[in-house]
């Protein structure tokens, strides 16, 4: 008599492979924290997802400003290098913030700076110091999205690439800044 043994439920899946949405989440986080699995190593090109949305271009930001950290490439190499497809405008928006970005990167690390509180800037997560660049360039300086958007997706795309914690930190240090920019009611 053949004996078996029954696998409670919650070991069965615990031992599973995830569903298919899982695994993709998890590969599109490799994106960001793996500069290989972006990049055909055939060619050099990078593929990135498709910027049929303004979030779908703070994504590719943050991927292309974390592939300059990483390699010390130029933007203009890292464009050359991007195979960038998507709706023309959330392409342009991209450029913006990008250049925007880079431009003032000594200025807004500045501003990050002011923010920490018993932290330097070099203690922070890359992850969580380029996103903080890149709201802040987008809230200070390019002042065509609304506020409570940039804060919004700052903290979306935290939690999706960065800690468990990320939100919260990034949405204190953004909140601040807007508070300072904000006229004070009387």
């Amino acid at each position: 008599m053949k004996r078996t043994t029954r696998v409670p439920p919650e070991a069965e899946a615990a031992n599973s492979t995830p569903p298919p949405s899982q695994a993709v989440k998890r590969k599109k986080r490799e994106v960001l924290v793996s500069r290989d699995s972006v990049t055909n190593e055939d060619d050099g090109i990078i593929d990135f997802e498709a910027v049929v949305s303004r979030h779908n271009a703070r994504r590719v930001a943050l991927q292309i400003v974390y592939n300059i950290e990483l390699t010390g490439k130029t933007l203009t190499e890292q464009w050359s290098q991007a195979k960038i497809t998507g709706e023309q405008r959330h392409i342009e928006f991209l450029q913006r913030l990008l250049r925007r970005t880079m431009e003032l990167t000594t200025v807004l690390d500045e501003e990050i700076t002011r923010r920490v509180e018993r932290w330097t800037i070099d203690r922070l997560a890359l992850t969580d110091h380029l996103l903080l660049r890149l709201a802040l360039c987008e809230l200070i300086h390019m002042e065509e999205t609304p506020p409570k958007v940039v804060l919004n997706e700052a903290i979306e795309l935290a939690k999706e690439f960065s800690t468990t914690q990320s939100g919260r930190f990034i949405n204190g240090i953004l909140d601040a800044a807007l508070s300072d920019r904000q006229p004070k009611k009387e």
